[in-house]
C-alpha cells in the first residue's frame, strides 16, 4: 500500500458498503493504525488542494467521505493491520456493574469501593462492516 493506492482502496470499500445498502447520508467511520494513517495524510496532501489545515496541525478530519480515527489499539499480523471501515451502529457495545461493595482497605483510614465489571461487544449490523487488511510498503 502506498499513498496513491491507498485513495482506490477506500473508494471501493465505501462502493463496497453501499452495495450493502448503506446510505450515502449515514456517517462512516474508518479506524486506522499510525502507519496507515500516515499514508492517508500523505494522500490528502497531493491530492488536496488547500492543505494549509493537514500541513500545520496533521488534522486528518474527513477523506473519501470516511470519518479517520487513528488507533493504537488495531489488530496487526506481521506487517499487516486489520483496518475498519463501519457505519456507527455496525458494532453494538454493551456494559454493566454487576456487583458492587463497599470495603475498608488495610493499612489506610479510608472507604473504597471495589465492584465487577461485566462489558462486551458484538458485531448488531455485519453488513455494514469492512475489514480492510492493509500493509505499508
Amino acid at each position: 500500500m502506498t499513498a496513491d493506492s491507498i485513495v482506490d482502496i477506500l473508494i471501493e470499500t465505501r462502493q463496497k458498503l453501499m452495495q450493502n445498502n448503506v446510505n450515502s447520508n449515514t456517517s462512516v467511520v474508518l479506524e486506522v493504525s499510525p502507519a496507515i494513517a500516515a499514508l492517508i495524510l500523505k494522500a490528502k496532501i497531493l491530492t488536496g488542494t488547500d492543505n494549509t489545515e493537514a500541513l500545520t496541525n496533521g488534522y486528518l478530519g474527513t477523506f473519501v467521505g470516511f470519518d479517520v480515527y487513528v488507533s493504537n489499539n488495531i489488530a496487526k499480523d506481521g506487517n499487516t493491520w486489520h483496518c475498519m471501515a463501519r457505519t456507527k451502529r455496525a458494532i453494538a457495545f454493551a456494559e454493566q456493574l454487576k456487583s458492587v461493595e463497599a470495603f475498608r482497605p488495610e493499612k489506610r483510614f479510608a472507604d473504597a469501593v471495589k465492584c465487577l465489571h461485566h462489558y462486551g461487544a458484538t458485531g448488531f449490523y455485519p453488513e455494514e462492516l469492512v475489514v480492510l487488511n492493509l500493509s505499508v510498503a
